[in-house]
């Protein structure tokens, strides 16, 4: 919006100044007077015109200088505004992915004791009925628990 009025006002002063040279220019031209008369008037018109140029350079320069001071300010702030969203998110990965880990290896411990108390009910009913499988029931039991705590160690490794 404010780039439209911009484009606007500048428009407007060109057309001003375009418009009033023509408009000069036709005065001094269709007026009846002497050559030295029309000379003498051309050259006070062009001062005239030299003096308006001179303070619309003037002003071009100072809205020149407002505009990059404001474009300066507005990309700070932009830059400002962007790293602290980006450390506010960075902060609540970190946070998000320590508590996911601690989730994780509660899980895991969880697991490692449910599993031991099933191993330790399995063995007990196998001993109780059939004392030769107990050997290939502790086996397998002692494989398990291997598999686990190796499980358990890979995930502390990835913490």
């Amino acid at each position: 919006m404010e780039n439209k009025e911009k484009r606007n006002s500048c428009g407007f002063l060109a057309g001003a100044f375009v418009g009033g040279v023509i408009g000069a220019a036709a005065a001094l031209i269709l007026a009846p007077k002497s050559g030295r008369e029309l000379r003498r008037n051309l050259t006070g018109q062009a001062d005239v015109f030299k003096e308006k140029a001179s303070s619309w350079v003037e002003l071009a320069k100072e809205k020149g200088i407002q505009w990059t001071c404001s474009a300066k300010e507005k990309s700070s702030e932009l830059a400002s505004a962007t790293k602290d969203k980006a450390e506010h998110l960075s902060k609540t990965v970190q946070s998000k992915s320590g508590e996911m880990a601690g989730k994780i290896q509660t899980i895991t411990l969880n697991a490692k004791e449910k599993t031991i108390q099933m191993a330790d009910k399995v063995s007990q009913r196998f001993q109780s009925q059939n004392g030769q499988t107990l050997d290939e029931v502790s086996k397998k039991l002692e494989e398990t628990k291997q598999a686990f705590e190796k499980t358990e160690k890979s995930v502390n490794k990835n913490d």
